[in-house]
């Protein structure tokens, strides 16, 4: 009796150690944008197919499953997981949700990581297994987050126009997106007005370029102030 009794206890003990280490990572339905505002944290998306893919296990293993990581992340992470297993049950719901954001981020392959500002913007990817566990992947985060401190005006629509091109380049790049470049004069040309009035501030605008492009706004004005 005794020894069922330690046989279960020890089964439970596992069992709690596996969900802790799961419940770090939301799911595609959990809002983990929402998450990720409200506590001014950047999200890793970490696309992966748990149960077949060998370089994601290898990678989960070695890095995102260690202790360093999992310290790193509890103060600069919300962690996101996207899995498309081939065998473990998942929910229609859950399926869905996936392959809208594979699609979003226009993902080839597995493992795929990808972390992205409060804003929704990527900053960073890496596709594919990485040598050098939770150390050199702390050190790629770190890298990745130093591209998020140009600033960014938000319009009505919720579009995010930058004002740095080379962040601009790197997020396109990333994204597999275009980058439009908006030459104006906010204070007096009102040709530029009109145009952001008639176009970039309609919702069909704002539809197209979150999904196409990477917008950059390089103001000269008359009397407006900048940085």
């Amino acid at each position: 009796m005794r020894k069922i009794l330690l046989v279960f206890v020890a089964g439970w003990l596992t069992l709690q150690s596996v969900a802790a280490d799961e419940a770090d990572w939301l799911t595609a339905l959990d809002q983990p944008m929402a998450k990720a505002q409200s506590s001014h944290k950047f999200s890793l998306l970490f696309f992966t197919g748990s149960d077949w893919c060998v370089w994601c296990q290898k990678f989960d293993q070695e890095a995102l499953s260690t202790s360093e990581f999992r310290e790193y992340a509890e103060k600069n992470l919300v962690l996101v997981k996207l899995d498309f297993p081939r065998k473990a049950a998942q929910s229609d719901a859950i399926r869905t949700a996936n392959a809208a954001w594979k699609e979003r981020f226009k993902i080839t392959g597995f493992p795929t990581l990808i972390l992205l500002d409060s804003n929704f913007r990527a900053l960073g990817r890496q596709g594919g297994y990485a040598e050098g566990g939770a150390n050199a992947f702390i050190a790629e985060l770190e890298q990745w987050k130093a591209r998020a401190v140009p600033a960014a005006q938000t319009t009505a629509t919720g579009l995010q126009w930058l004002t740095d091109l080379p962040q601009a380049q790197a997020q396109a790049r990333d994204e597999n997106k275009l980058v439009l470049l908006d030459f104006t004069g906010s204070d007096w040309c009102g040709w530029c007005m009109k145009l952001d009035e008639d176009t970039f501030s309609r919702p069909e605008f704002a539809d197209y370029a979150s999904k196409n492009l990477v917008l950059v706004q390089l103001d000269f004005p008359h009397n407006k102030p900048q940085a």
